[in-house]
């Protein structure tokens, strides 16, 4: 009752939520109706990610359900006319052009007797195909899960899941701060490139792998970022380097000069520092007595200059 009293407020939380969100669904669970909902992964798609367990189930109705909507009493008789041979050789003889009204009369009674006898046997057998679509293998085949984890491998694939992902996300982080052009997605499909280069095998994000695969190919991403993390570290310092070469090509390409340019720069960096809650760290006052004594020479530099 709470997830759906307080739908809104969870779907909000996870619409905005910039970490990892794994939703895992443990043995025998069934994820239904609303609670299905508010938990889907296309809420977030960047950051949510469904598992589940062999056993569990998912989808918005359940069988039942699902074949009151989708296959009625007068499409269960269909598929018994269409299937049963006592219906189809009744109707072939009622068909006859030389049979007794009699007959006739009895054959369609029969049927009749035939169709609810069967109608139970065909609905249970309806109920158990509809079922075999919410499996956790179907729900893998139709993308709904990314993986299908049994439950006592859960603990081990999920610490190295988040692993990687604590990993990726904070190299992902320090190249975006180097190219603010950059979306979150594209910083880690560039990290993600970088790994690539490095092994040529790697497939970590296949959704075609098993969950055994996937802990293999994580496990090798988490050794590479610690095997070559002066690499990837000499990688976002040249990157930091070639932002801040545009950067000072723009001030020296400026209409109101480099020197004012820069000085403009810094007056509105300073003023963030000073207006960013009226607190202000120890670091940041050190930046900030840097970005005024930087501003007083410059503007010295331009008195000297007489070009103000």
């Amino acid at each position: 009752d709470g997830v759906l009293q307080n739908g809104s407020r969870i779907v909000e939380a996870l619409r905005i939520y910039k970490n990892p969100i794994y939703i895992y669904l443990p043995p025998k669970c069934e994820l239904r109706g609303g609670a299905w909902v508010v938990l889907d992964t296309k809420i977030n798609p960047e950051r949510i990610e469904m598992y589940a367990d062999t056993t569990a189930r998912g989808g918005v109705l359940e069988p039942e359900g699902m074949v009151e909507i989708k296959y009625r009493d007068s499409q269960l008789i269909k598929t018994i006319h269409r299937l049963d041979p006592v219906v189809q050789a009744l109707k072939r003889e009622e068909g006859s052009p030389s049979i007794n009204p009699a007959v006739k009369h009895g054959n369609e009674s029969a049927i009749q007797a035939r169709q609810q006898a069967l109608l139970q046997p065909y609905r249970s057998v309806a109920v158990g195909f509809a079922d075999m679509h919410d499996k956790a293998e179907r729900m893998r085949a139709k993308g709904i899960v990314r993986k299908v984890v049994p439950w006592k491998h859960a603990r081990r694939f999920f610490y190295w899941r988040l692993k990687k992902e604590v990993v990726e996300d904070a190299l992902a982080h320090a190249v975006q701060s180097t190219r603010d052009s950059m979306s979150f997605k594209e910083c880690k499909k560039l990290i993600a490139s970088w790994f690539t280069e490095y092994d040529s095998s790697a497939n970590v994000e296949s959704p075609m792998t098993t969950w055994e695969q996937e802990v293999q190919e994580l496990q090798k991403f988490v050794r590479w970022s610690e095997a070559e993390s002066k690499a990837i570290q000499s990688r976002i310092e040249m990157m930091r380097a070639e932002s801040a070469t545009r950067v000072l090509k723009h001030f020296m390409t400026s209409e109101m000069g480099p020197v004012k340019a820069l000085m403009e720069a810094i007056s509105q960096v300073s003023q963030n520092l000073q207006s960013s809650d009226g607190v202000t760290s120890a670091t940041e006052g050190e930046a900030l007595d840097v970005l005024k004594q930087t501003r007083d020479q410059l503007q010295s530099l331009l008195l000297d200059d007489g070009s103000v």
